[in-house]
């Protein structure tokens, strides 16, 4: 096949959630330039994200590892991010830019970083062996030492006035004190907290400096000499992980374990505003800042509050933190429906790009998830149940059965039957949950399916197996396609005519062959990915389109042998490609966000 030279245009990207980890902070804020930009992790990618519109959403792919952290320069136009393993990146507040420095500077993850007013100097702390933080410009010279702690650093913080001070916390419950370039040691804060110091963060004015920790007390210290003003005791019934300061440097707000986000006065200590966001573990708040559109707090589920004043929640923000496992267009409602391996169910209604819905599951964990035909609703292995999903309910999800454990691929036949697929058999369920029938298959090692009607295809090691399925349960062997794939089939698709299918395997190749009969191949040796192939839909009868590990998405014009190649189209793979309205392609992938192709 020739090469077009066009790749596919992207229309818009669906962001994941801020990744976040239990008992730690996770930093984030607003852009000081105009307070209406925002970046955070996920996974290995740097999100960066608009308050006024969900929709505007930018990826930079510059780590190899987790991102734990990325703080936009005042001026706006930069961006430090900083992963798990040490390394810090610079780079331009845009898409397709080159970074301006790249090196691993600590030892450990990054934890926080700190812009100088000027936006020429960043601060960098965490974790390390003996070495937990360091100053330096942004072309990467160092601007003095930076010690005093004995644990790990885990927030810093620049006065946001010259002359320059840098105020840091760490494990080691201190808060200590710096005054440069290049930067010095001071003094360290004789403080009450006995644990982790987990945010400092210095007033706009650049007045006062505000630390919180384990404890439920504010510590205000003078940003210019670094000296204890008082203490504000806050309520908060477990570790207050975040503080951020409002715009006239007049309050601040506080984020928590204990699921409560609360806002006081700095002259008087009084707390003006307090909100619950929760009951369960999900729903700590492990950040918060200050934006254009008020106070934002983030969830240890990645949620996204707006919250105004800081007194109600306005809106919220939902996005994945963990892989997809499905993602299916519904045209009736005109919405994408997304299921991850969290048991994280989202509903992406068209008439609000970028917003999402969340659907009630009530697991904490989802193996795979089918369309029941056209209904809108969809079935889904949750844990050891099969569950039935409805997006247009409030409910939780119906329990079919409780026997799904091990289930590595699920169908819904148009007669009624669900169909689960193991490594080495498959069964028949009736439309009320009940067993039908259990077909051994020896030595399958079965790992995808597809269905068209009452037909299932079951791809395996280096085979596909064709099944009629009854409405009683009684499967019938009614075609093998095999002797094409030297390894294991990895994902299979049927044409919208159930005429042919298409079956990729971990080895980089696709077959399209007949149904009627599968020793007839209609398209063979389709080898333009690298890697596994991870997921086949086809938009026509001789129209493709491919998922890979490799990150690329490609569409196939089998009969005009011609091919559209979308290389990086997600960082870490593509896992997931879906249908959606005429002339649309969904993608899921690695860095867990969803991305929508004109195609």
């Amino acid at each position: 096949m020739s090469d077009l030279k066009s790749e596919l245009q992207l229309q818009s990207t669906l962001a994941a959630a801020p990744a976040m980890t239990r008992a730690q902070s996770n930093h984030i804020s607003a852009d000081p330039a105009t307070a209406k930009l925002f970046a955070y992790g996920s996974a290995n990618t740097v999100i960066v994200r608009n308050v006024e519109d969900p929709a505007q959403v930018l990826l930079s792919h510059r780590h190899s590892s987790a991102v734990t952290v990325a703080r936009i320069a005042p001026n706006g136009l930069l961006v430090a991010s900083g992963d798990k393993d040490g390394n810090i990146s610079i780079w331009a507040n845009r898409s397709d830019t080159a970074e301006k420095y790249r090196s691993k500077l600590l030892n450990g993850a990054v934890r926080d970083i700190s812009w100088s007013d000027d936006s020429e100097r960043v601060a960098i702390v965490g974790e390390g062996r003996g070495d937990f933080a360091t100053v330096i410009t942004v072309s990467g010279s160092s601007l003095g030492e930076i010690t005093g702690h004995v644990q790990n650093i885990v927030t810093c913080d620049f006065r946001k006035t010259r002359p320059f001070k840098l105020f840091t916390g760490g494990a080691d419950t201190k808060v200590c004190f710096y005054e440069g370039p290049p930067f010095k040691f001071a003094h360290s804060v004789a403080s009450t907290f006995k644990a982790t110091v987990t945010c400092v963060r210095v007033s706009p004015d650049g007045e006062l400096v505000a630390c919180v920790s384990g404890s439920a007390d504010i510590l205000i210290l003078d940003a210019k000499t670094g000296k204890d003003v008082k203490t504000i005791p806050t309520g908060h019934q477990g570790t207050i992980y975040s503080i951020a300061w409002s715009p006239d440097s007049k309050r601040f707000t506080t984020a928590s374990a204990d699921k409560t986000v609360k806002t006081f006065l700095v002259e008087s200590g009084e707390a003006v505003a307090s909100v619950v966001l929760g009951k369960s573990i999900p729903f700590m708040q492990q950040s918060v800042f200050y934006s254009a559109a008020g106070v934002v707090s983030a969830s240890l589920n990645g949620t996204l509050q707006f919250l105004g004043d800081g007194s109600a929640v306005q809106k919220q923000w939902y996005g994945h933190q963990k892989p997809l496992v499905g993602l299916f267009f519904d045209a009736q409602s005109n919405a994408l429906v997304s299921f991850a391996t969290d048991g994280v169910v989202l509903k992406w209604p068209a008439a609000a790009p970028g917003s999402a819905e969340p659907i009630t599951v009530e697991s904490d964990v989802i193996n795979c998830a089918a369309p029941v035909g056209t209904t809108g609703t969809y079935v889904a292995v949750a844990g050891t149940d099969l569950v039935i999903v409805n997006p247009s309910t409030t409910g939780p999800a119906t329990v079919l059965c409780k026997e799904a454990n091990h289930a590595l691929g699920v169908a819904a036949l148009n007669n009624g039957t669900f169909v689960l697929l193991y490594r080495n058999a498959f069964s028949v369920f009736s439309a009320q949950g009940k067993k039908l029938h259990e077909e051994k298959i020896a030595q399958f090692d079965g790992s995808s399916i597809a269905v068209h009607g009452d037909i299932i295809a079951l791809g395996g090691d280096k085979v596909v197996r064709l099944y009629k399925v009854e409405a009683t349960g009684k499967p019938d062997l009614i075609g093998t396609f095999q002797g094409r794939h030297t390894v294991p089939v990895t994902a299979v698709a049927f044409s919208p005519d159930g005429q042919s299918v298409a079956s990729g395997d971990s080895g980089k190749t696709i077959f399209v062959w007949s149904v009627a009969d599968p020793s007839k191949v209609l398209y063979e040796n389709l080898t333009f990915h690298t890697l596994r192939v991870t997921s086949l839909a086809f938009q026509g009868p001789s129209t493709l389109v491919s998922g890979s590990v490799d990150a690329s998405v490609i569409v196939w014009d089998l009969d005009g042998k011609r091919r559209r190649v979308q290389d990086y189209a997600h960082r870490g793979g593509v896992s997931v490609v879906a249908l959606g309205a005429p002339g649309d392609l969904f993608t899921a992938g690695g860095d867990l966000c969803i991305r929508r192709w004109a195609a």
